[in-house]
Parts: C-alpha cells; structure tokens; sequence
C-alpha cells in the first residue's frame, strides 16, 4: 500500500500494489494529502493519516474501500497502533497527539506535548515511536528539537514525563534492541560558511570548503539513545531541553527585555508612536552579495557582486539608518521562507516537501495542509481590528487575467490584496508605481474618518525581481534587474518619507530567504533594513536577529501578539530604534547601471536559462542558476564559490 498526494489540493489515494508483479492493482479515494498507512495486525483495516483532511481514513482491505472517518487533530502525520486498539496519531500543526479508540471511532484523549502549557504553534509533534512492553510513547517534536516522553500506560490518562535533546528537527524515531531509540535529524547539527557558494570567485582557489548552497550543504544526521537508564536521566535531560529552547509562556504577552531605551515596546499591546509599518520581502540575496563591501559591517567583499554601483538606494539606506549585519532568514528556500516571513514558521507540510520538490524528486502541490495552524501576520492584524493589505505576496493572478487577488486558501486577504499590483510584466519600478498611486489617494484622506480610505495599519509588499532571469536571452541581466529592485526600494522610501504619514511609519524590508549567494559567515545570512523616524541613524547594529525577530518587532510596534513559539522567542530590534523622531526624508539615488541591459544569445549560461522555469520564483535548479548569475557578473572564466554554514552563538553565549 501506497499513500499519494498527488492530487493536491483535491483527495488523494491509496495505491494497492501486487508485490510480486509491481502493478497497481487498485486505487482508493482517501483524505486530502494522505501521508502515513498504518496496518491492523490482522491486516484487515489499513488506517491512512489525511495531512489537510485532519482525518483518518478507514479502509477495509478485503473490499478496498474506506468505511470510516476517524477525527484528528490540524495536520495528522505520523501514526502508531498499539496492541489494545489504540491508535496514536500526531498533529503537526497543533503541539498535540491524538489518542484515537479504532472501535468505538471516537477520540480517547489529546495529549499535550509543548514543554510549556499554553505554548503557540511551534513544537510539531511529527514521527512516532511506541514501547509498546513497557506502555511509553516517543514524540519527536521538530521545531522544539526534542523529544517528548509519554506515559500510556492507563488508558485516557496519557502523562508527558519529561523530554530529551535532540538534533536539527527530528522527524523519524525508532526503537532498537538493547533499550536504545534512533533519532533522525532532517537539518542535521547546524548551519554552514558558503563562502565557495553561489555565485562566489572564491571556489576557483579549488578549496572544497563551503562549496554548496544552502540546501546541499544542510546533512541529516542520526543520534542514538540509550534508554536502559530513563528513568533516573530523564529529568537532567528535560532541564537540559528547557534550557536549550528560548520561548517561555511569559513572552506571550512581554517580549526580552531592551538593554536600552527604544520605543518598541516589550509588553505587547503597550503601544508605540508607531501606526502604520510597511514590509518588503525581496528575493534570496545574501549579505556579502550587496553589503560585502561595506567597511563598517562584517562583509567579504571578495564575494560582493551587486555591492554600490549595482545597489546604491540600498547602501545609502543602511549608512543613513541602520546596517544589520548579523541578520539571519529563517527559511531556506522561497516555498519555506515565504510561510517563515509571514507567519513565523514552517510546518511540517511545508518542511518535508520542499526538499522532495527541489531535489526533482516530486511536485509542489497547493495544499491546505501548508497552511501554519496560527495564520498569517495579516490576520492578526485582523483581529485586533487593524486594517491591512498586500501588494503581490500571496497573491495570485484573478481568472479575467487583468487583476490580481488573493491566493487559494488565504482567506484572510480576500479582498485586501491590491488589483493592479504584481501583474504580467511588470517590473518592481512599476510596482511601487502602482502603490505609490494608491499611497496618494490614502494621503488624500489623511484626515479622513474612514480607516478604509486611510494608509493601512499593516502592508506586506512582494518586490522579487532581484531574483532575476538568469542570463535567458532577451531578458534583462541580473544587475539590470537588480539595480531596477534597487531604485523601486529607493523610490518607495522617497515617497514614504515626503509624506504626512512619515512621522508614525517604520518600513522593514527583508528577503525571504539567501539562498541564491555566498556568505563568509551562514549561507542565511541576509541583506536587511529598517527605516523609521526612530530608527537610529548611521548605526551598525550586529545583534543578532532573524526574520522571527522582525516580525516579533512589527507585531509589538502595533500592539500585537506573537504568532509561534519562534516569534514569541524571538530578540525584538529594540536596538536599532531609538526615543527620539527624526523626520529628515530620503531622496532616492537614480540607478548607477542600465536597467534596461539585456542578456545576449551569446552570454554564459543562456541556453540553460531558456530552459529553465524562471517565471516562477525558485522553480529553476538552484546551484546552475547560481552559477549562470555569478558568471554574468563576473566573467565566464570566474568560479563561483561555495556556500558556508555555521553555527551562531548570541553575544550572551547561548
């Protein structure tokens, strides 16, 4: 038997195999994104966990049909029956486990497996493992990066007894002869140095260190653990786990404390001068790519290919405000790092396809089950009755082929998603053009009591064409349409910052992921900014931050709560921002590069960009397209260098 998504977002089905011949012999309509089988030990029911469906599917295999529906919790994944007829299901999007009675059909118990009670999405809860002499259930929590372990020994009363480490996001587990459990760690130990990455001159010196991108660098790893002494270990090992993991209830409603005086507050809901913040997600730059060659920050300009000339809005921007130079993404690739932008995690969906889809092993299909259980940083905003909209990020083009609306399964932008923004090509200069003719008519009616024809509270904005079209022929180069990305963020500034609206905006803007580059430090190390009357002024600011850390600073310069463990855990940029305003506006740089410069038929790599999906983002196989964008810059004969990753330690030591 055989689980297949692929009909996403429309249900799936189980596929019988003759064993002997390997023909289908069957196909068996299921949940929507069926992903574990789990079989009775007479082999007469066969039980199939329903990812988007938040099912379990019954099926007889001696008719091939399913005769029953079992509940689950949001995002069912993995599955272990026990002896009695207990089936244990876990629910990544929820920090739960659902223990299903198979008789009666109907939920025994949910056994909470956040190491704190009332902890946000965050944990995902997604392999198990079942003891079943001894009645003891293994969790392994994915984004905790632990352990859990469970008591299932009365039935309806399932106790968590503690937990114990792990490696970067466990995600399978089994139990070995001699009381031991394996381990399987998706992300491995840690990150890496890419200094021989994408797009770097480094490689050519034939060093093999740092040679990779993110996503052949990052190795999965299996640790073994012995569990003959548990009992008296398992409570060093859940301290040690505690310590391990930053996020803590309390920061649910008070975030880390400042070291010094800002106006983003840590108490959420307190307020700020703060009334409208405008947030742009770029695509996949590094930082040594654009601000390698600035002096006063940690880069390698050896590896910076769109430094100044190519990005002057971008430098002038972080020389007149902050330049964060200890900036990390959380997400690795664009599926992942667009949920990570937006909502403060991946989840298990999210986490276990892109690898499949970038490895050319599988489809990405749309599915509910990607959607993360807390929502978006739009719908916070929702309901805390703030008004909100978005310029091209998650939307998708309408069927009239001339607007643009929401897309599948994002509810919460229907009908907040700009008409004319994002549409068949048009660039990212055109873009801010159309919201800067929207930001007029919102100035219009400044003073208007109707929060609708007002600026919104909260933007989130898609400018993504610095991701660029390789060297395709006939399309613009890499620095045309880089330097074009620079100018849009430049003019969007200028219009900003001559406004009424000026003196309570903060603009965040930041990419969604890194890996298209080199970095001397992580291959998620990434370009960002943030532009404020409060934002301090000719800084270096190298706290390190994430793209959690950015949204857990929006959300308190609003009044809002955190929406996961990760931004709840997360350092609010309190040090980039002061007390006190200053109103000085920007004047955007005119573009020191043509671009409007085109690829030629003759250029590097042309061939295998016309080849390439590259009308839609992160479709195109990341190390060659990597590759035909170093080239177009520095020369034909140059080597790209390897990507790095690396483990980071904050300045306190943890």
């Amino acid at each position: 038997y055989a689980a297949n998504r692929g009909n996403d977002p429309a249900p799936g089905y189980v596929a019988v195999i003759d064993t002997n011949s390997g023909k289908i012999l069957h196909r068996i309509t299921v949940g929507i994104s069926p992903y574990d089988i789990v079989l009775s030990p007479d082999g007469s029911r066969l039980y199939v966990s329903n990812w988007s469906s938040d099912s379990i599917s019954v099926i007889d295999t001696a008719a091939n049909k399913v005769v029953g529906l079992l509940p689950a919790g949001d995002n069912p994944n993995d599955m272990v029956l026990a002896p009695d007829g207990r089936l244990f299901v876990s629910n990544g999007n929820h920090n739960t486990v659902s223990v299903l009675d198979t008789a009666k059909g109907e939920t025994m118990e949910t056994i909470n497996v956040a190491l704190t009670p009332n902890a946000p999405p965050g944990s995902t809860p997604n392999a198990l493992a079942l003891d079943a002499a001894a009645k003891m259930l293994f969790v392994a929590n994915a984004d905790n990066n632990a352990i859990a372990v469970v008591s299932v020994q009365s039935l309806g009363r399932g106790a968590v007894l503690g937990f114990f480490p792990s490696g970067w996001y466990p995600s399978a587990l089994a139990l070995l002869p001699g009381s031991r459990i394996a381990v399987g760690n998706s992300k491995g130990l840690g990150g890496y140095s890419n200094e021989r990455g994408p797009h770097s001159p480094l490689a050519k010196d034939g060093n093999k260190a740092g040679l990779g991108s993110v996503k052949s660098l990052q190795k999965g790893t299996i640790n073994f653990v012995a569990l003959k002494n548990l009992k008296s270990e398992i409570a060093a090992w859940t301290k040690q786990v505690i310590s391990n993991v930053p996020y803590a209830d309390s920061q649910l409603q008070v975030a880390k404390a400042p070291k010094s005086p800002s106006i983003v507050p840590s108490r959420v809901g307190a307020g700020s001068p703060i009334k409208h913040v405008i947030y742009v997600i770029k695509e996949n730059r590094t930082y040594d790519q654009i601000f390698g060659d600035l002096p006063q920050g940690n880069g390698d300009p050896r590896i910076t290919i769109f430094g100044r000339q190519i990005t002057p809005n971008h430098h002038a921007l972080a020389e007149q405000w902050v330049l964060l130079d200890n900036l990390y993404c959380d997400g690795e690739v664009s599926v992942d790092g667009h949920s990570w932008s937006n909502s403060a995690i991946a989840n298990d969906y999210n986490e276990k396809n892109w690898p499949a889809q970038y490895g050319g092993h599988s489809i990405r299909p749309a599915a509910y089950a990607t959607i993360p259980a807390s929502g978006q940083l739009w719908d916070v905003a929702r309901k805390a009755g703030l008004t909100y909209r978005s310029y091209g990020e998650y939307a998708a083009r309408a069927s009239d082929g001339t607007t643009m609306e929401a897309a599948q399964g994002v509810d919460g932008l229907v009908g907040h998603v700009a008409p004319k923004f994002k549409l068949a090509g048009m660039r990212d200069t055109d873009n801010v053009r159309e919201f800067i003719r929207e930001f007029d008519e919102y100035e219009k009616n400044y003073d208007n009591p109707d929060p609708a024809k007002r600026l919104p509270n909260y933007i989130v904005m898609s400018l993504p064409e610095n991701h660029t079209n390789g060297t395709r022929p006939g399309a613009f180069t890499p620095r045309a349409m880089v330097a074009n990305n620079d100018h849009a963020v430049g003019m969007l500034v200028e219009r900003v910052t001559h406004s009424k609206y000026w003196k309570d905006t903060a603009i965040f803007v930041i990419e969604d992921d890194a890996q298209d580059g080199s970095d001397h430090v992580d291959a998620r190390r990434t370009t960002g900014l943030v532009i404020s009357p409060y934002t301090k002024r000719g800084k270096v600011d190298s706290t390190l931050y994430t793209t959690s850390s950015m949204l857990r600073t929006m959300e308190l310069l609003l009044g809002l709560p955190p929406m996961t463990q990760y931004d709840a855990a997360a350092t609010p940029m309190y040090e980039s921002f002061g007390t006190t305003a200053d109103l000085r506006p920007y004047t955007a740089l005119p573009p020191q590069w043509d671009v409007n410069e085109k690829n030629k038929p003759t250029d590097f790599g042309a061939r295998a960009s016309l080849e390439m999906n590259l009308d839609e983002i992160d479709e195109a196989p990341m190390r060659e397209f990597n590759e035909i964008i170093w080239k177009s810059v520095r020369g034909a004969d140059s080597e790209m260098p390897a990507p790095v990753h690396r483990l980071l330690f904050a300045r306190d030591g943890k």
